[in-house]
């Protein structure tokens, strides 16, 4: 880089100072602290630049129309000065991404171009953290417009750090708000169907939200009259209806907060081998026109493309095709999670079988979930997941009539992909409009007409999220004038909300039966059960041995933390009330009682007279916290209800 001697400046007091440096050391002094002082600011180099606030020269730089960024330096009572770039290049607006939780502060950079006297912006937001990093600003060089590369790196960065510093982190510059998701943005708007051109996005080239950025752009395909035929091809098809519910009632879910804290997850599942996906992408194509767009597949896709994904598409509906490829030690957690809305599990194990919940770091994603496959996502989620099933609502029919053959299946499907996108701009502007507090009252009132016979607390827990879909069925129903059959969709609601409930309570009985039989068996060897392990061997009759360490244990209970029992002390205990073993483990493990639908090995101590040296138990595996509620409770002497076994502490 050349060094040259001080150029001609338009400001007066900085070529007072140039021509005053034939005196003393000490004048020199005096003047560099002058000159570092005087706040010079960028109006009086360009007295008409387009920054909404005057920004203050930082000390040892100067601004040159002609000759761009210059960096001064005292050296042996001289002034050198060398270009720190050979345009002026300054903050023009800080952009805002709501959706960044990381606290890093964007900005937006503009070049003066001395041969025409305008600025150019450049096309993207930079951080502040690369900017002032030596190592980190040529980030900025892919665009084209501002190439600092090795000649300018280092002494742009020390520019860029200084003039922050000099005035006051920026505060005061215009701040534009950014979207790099999709979703609502803080005007109300949702990206990138209703907002407006001036907003900056600053996803990256490649992304998901980039391709659906540039989809949008392209809405909406064909046209609205074609789009209306096949809703009213579809009006009576109650499974249809929950899909497009679930689509309409997605961007709905983050204004429920305080009455609905999870998303909604909708699981069509079956033994048919085809029409799962489609009916669930004809929903998304004839609102947003994104059904390819807006769908991952299990066996294809890793944890954190799934979350990533989730994150970009935000407030939108995403489909998780084929369940039964979903491997459960590849994905454990993830089902959970998403329903949570949060990336992590929500429990952790801290050893010796125990499990804790993990703290939340945010939603990640707020929406719905729409899931399908030859089996439920319920029957593929670990124990660390417990509590899926009753916060999913299951879908269990076929996608479509038997009068439906597979060609006007794919009519319909082609269909709906050519006039995709109608709805979305109406539909998104109709509910930006609403208050939450109004929309809650609306939906809690609707949610009167759900299960109203049923008080299960599984019923309680789906029910805001049923009366959401349905809640959202008749607004759109009101909106598009289609006679859609909102009372087929409320029954088959209804129905797989009340199966689900049978569902459970059955696994709860097995439960009860099972731990209320065994508990009566260890007290009958020791009332004061909380101060050993036991190891029993129980026969097939539930007959116990006198001795409790009397020949090989068929029950081995860890206090407050693990029960194991062979498979065949609890088929005597049930005596095929409930199927076969199978059967049992099964709904066992989608209740979320055992942790493997399997029979688990788990290492044991030595009874007296062994001699194997690592002796294990095979058996069902049941933790603590997942049938502690069914321990039988005794009364104290003032009436209330005691645990007879009481959970260790760590």
């Amino acid at each position: 880089m050349s060094t040259i001697s001080i150029v001609n400046q338009n400001n007066n007091h900085e070529q007072e100072v140039k021509e005053k440096h034939q005196g003393t050391m000490v004048d020199l002094l005096q003047e560099e602290e002058a000159l570092q002082h005087s706040q010079v600011r960028i109006s009086s180099v360009l007295p008409n630049h387009p920054i909404n606030i005057d920004l203050i020269i930082p000390e040892g730089f100067m601004l040159n129309p002609a000759n761009g960024i210059v960096q001064q330096k005292f050296v042996e009572g001289k002034i050198y000065s060398k270009i720190a770039y050979p345009s002026i290049v300054l903050p023009y607006q800080i952009i805002k991404d709501s959706a960044d939780t990381t606290g890093d502060k964007l900005i937006k950079l503009i070049k003066y171009d001395a041969e025409t006297g305008t600025w150019e912006h450049h096309p993207f937001p930079v951080s502040i953290k690369h900017l002032v990093s030596s190592k980190e600003i040529i980030r900025v060089d892919g665009a084209g417009i501002i190439v600092f590369g090795e000649d300018y790196k280092k002494p742009m960065a020390s520019f860029f750090l200084k003039l922050i510093h000099s005035n006051k982190m920026l505060k005061g510059l215009k701040v534009e708000e950014a979207v790099s998701v999709c979703g609502w943005t803080s005007k109300g708007d949702f990206f990138p169907f209703t907002t407006k051109s001036d907003i900056t996005f600053i996803g990256e080239k490649g992304t998901t939200v980039f391709e659906i950025d540039k989809t949008v752009k392209t809405l909406p395909k064909g046209n609205y009259v074609e789009a209306i035929d096949v809703l009213t091809e579809l009006r009576d098809n109650a499974v249809f209806l929950i899909m497009l519910a679930g689509c309409l009632a997605s961007p709905l879910v983050s204004k429920l907060e305080g009455v609905l804290d999870e998303n909604i997850g909708i699981d069509l599942y079956g033994k048919t081998t085809s029409g799962k996906t489609t009916i669930q992408t004809i929903a998304i194509n004839l609102v947003y026109g994104l059904g390819d767009a807006l769908k991952k597949r299990w066996g294809k896709s890793t944890q954190a493309g799934i979350w990533g994904f989730a994150k970009e598409v935000n407030n939108l509906p995403f489909v998780l095709d084929d369940s039964h490829r979903m491997n459960e030690k590849r994905y454990e957690g993830v089902p959970h999670d998403l329903i949570n809305g949060n990336e992590g599990s929500k429990q952790v194990e801290t050893g010796k079988g125990r499990w804790q919940s993990r703290a939340s770091g945010g939603r990640d994603f707020n929406g719905v979930i729409f899931f399908n496959g030859e089996i439920s996502i319920a029957t593929k989620v670990e124990a660390t997941s417990a509590g899926i099933f009753g916060r999913i609502l299951l879908v269990n029919e076929p996608p479509f009539p038997k009068e439906f053959d597979a060609k006007k299946v794919e009519a319909l499907s082609l269909k709906s992909l050519r006039n995709g996108g109608q709805f979305a701009k109406t539909w998104l502007k109709e509910i930006g409009k609403l208050d939450s507090d109004a929309l809650i009252n609306q939906v809690q009132e609707v949610s009167k007409l759900v299960s109203q016979d049923d008080d299960e607390s599984l019923v309680q827990r789906l029910r805001i999220k049923a009366a959401l879909l349905i809640w959202s069925l008749e607004k759109f129903k009101a909106m598009v004038g289609v006679q859609l059959n909102v009372e087929a969709a409320v029954d088959l609601l209804n129905r797989s909300m009340r199966a689900e409930t049978k569902q459970v309570n059955i696994a709860d009985r097995i439960m009860r039966e099972i731990i209320e039989r065994i508990w009566g068996i260890i007290t009958a060897l020791s009332p004061n059960i909380k101060d050993k392990d036991y190891m029993i061997a129980v026969k097939n009759d539930l007959s116990v041995d006198t001795i409790v360490f009397n020949g090989i244990p068929t029950l081995y209970y860890k206090t407050g933390e693990f029960l194991v029992l062979k498979q065949e002390i609890v088929e005597s205990i049930l005596q095929k009330k409930y199927g076969d073993m199978t059967q049992v483990r099964q709904l066992l493990y989608v209740a979320g009682f055992i942790k493997s639908n399997k029979l688990q090995t788990t290492q044991r101590p030595r009874v007296e007279g062994e001699t194997a040296q690592n002796p294990r138990i095979t058996g069902i595996k049941f933790f603590f916290d997942s049938f502690e509620k069914f321990i039988p409770r005794d009364e104290d002497e003032n009436g209330s209800s005691n645990v007879q076994q009481e959970k260790v502490d760590n």
